[in-house]
Formats: C-alpha cells, structure tokens, sequence
C-alpha cells in the first residue's frame, strides 16, 4: 500500500524545505530545539509543521536520496527528495 498523493505531495515540500535549511549537514546533529523552532517558524502551514519532525526522523534513518513512491510501494516515477 503506498502513500495517497496528498500525503506524498507534503512529504516532498517537507524535504526540499529541509535540504534547503540544513544542507549537506549531518542531521543527527539537529536538537530537540532545532526541530521546534521549524515547527514554530512553519505554524501557519500546520500540516507542514507537524511533518517536519516525521521527516526528520527518515532523513537520519535513511541517509540516501528517498523517493517515496518506491519506499512505499508504488510503481510510478517521482523525484528523488533529498
């Protein structure tokens, strides 16, 4: 079962949101009050805000580029997110 578009669409502006904020540092050396202050710097986009910290949590578990169509199952084309 994959991701619905929607849900697939947000994860991407998540990630290029991050590359662009972080860069090609390590992130695992982010803190707790790093990913706060994203989350505080995005609350007019909640959704957006809320998924930073999920993303986050998938760009240090898995260091190479994600296309999340293939992570999670799906077949067709889509760029790669980080």
């Amino acid at each position: 079962m994959g991701l619905k578009p929607r849900t697939r669409q947000d994860y991407d502006k998540v990630m290029l949101y991050l590359r662009e904020k972080i860069g090609p540092r390590d992130v695992k050396l982010l803190t707790r009050s790093d990913v706060i202050a994203a989350q505080k710097a995005n609350s007019h986009r909640t959704r957006f805000a809320n998924y930073i910290p999920q993303m986050l949590v998938i760009r240090k578990r898995r260091p190479r580029p994600i296309d999340f169509s293939i992570a999670f199952g799906r077949s067709r084309e889509a760029e790669v997110c980080w």
